[in-house]
């Protein structure tokens, strides 16, 4: 492996970051504007900023050894600058990925911070020559990750495809590009707590 090159990428797929009259779309504030099909799968930005905090609080992601990618419900991809800290305030969470949605980058002009690339899922995980895509769903097969992340060590790059929305099935588009689909428990759980478990097993498995 090339220095620098990550070992680890997580994917928040199908985050709920699209624009309203240039803010995010939050169910909280624009429930009437939305349509009841829409529910589980829009308008809950908040589960992105929990799960951005959540992999960005771990060593792993402090020393550079994980990746994070935020694929959106648009399908737009954005890239995180090594070492980024976003902001813990959801207000100022959402001013910041308004303004990414509306320009491209933040901020606007100069070196990014952030920044949404033409690539599709696909393409962008092609590029960072990923040798296993791995899915995290309540719909696949049962493992015990620990031991399941032993087995990959060898494997890396890695990318770990977690959902970033409040209920559903992953999509056909996800699924596609997926090599395994696993479930870390026997029920559905919080995308936090998903998160929360991966990133305390990787600390454990790949420290």
């Amino acid at each position: 492996m090339k220095k620098g090159q990550k070992k680890i990428w997580i994917v928040l797929f199908d985050s709920n970051l699209e624009l309203l009259n240039n803010e995010l779309l939050d169910v909280s504030k624009h429930f009437r504007k939305m349509r009841q099909e829409d529910l589980g799968r829009r308008g809950r930005p908040d589960i992105t900023h929990v799960g951005i905090l959540n992999v960005c609080d771990f060593p792993l992601y402090s020393r550079g050894e994980v990746g994070l990618i935020i694929h959106t419900i648009e399908n737009k991809i954005i890239f995180v600058k090594d070492s980024w800290k976003p902001p813990r305030n959801y207000i100022n969470f959402s001013s910041l990925f308004s303004q990414l949605l509306k320009f491209g980058q933040v901020p606007p002009k100069g070196r990014p911070l952030l920044f949404i690339s033409n690539l599709t899922l696909k393409d962008t995980l092609s590029s960072l020559r990923i040798k296993k895509i791995v899915l995290l769903s309540s719909h696949g097969n049962n493992v015990n990750l620990e031991q399941y992340l032993t087995s990959l060590k060898s494997s890396t790059p890695i990318a770990f495809l977690v959902g970033a929305y409040a209920k559903g099935r992953p999509r056909n588009e996800i699924l596609k590009i997926s090599d395994e689909v696993i479930s870390i428990y026997d029920k559905v759980l919080t995308t936090n707590v998903v998160l929360s478990m991966l990133m305390c097993y990787l600390e454990k498995v790949f420290l």
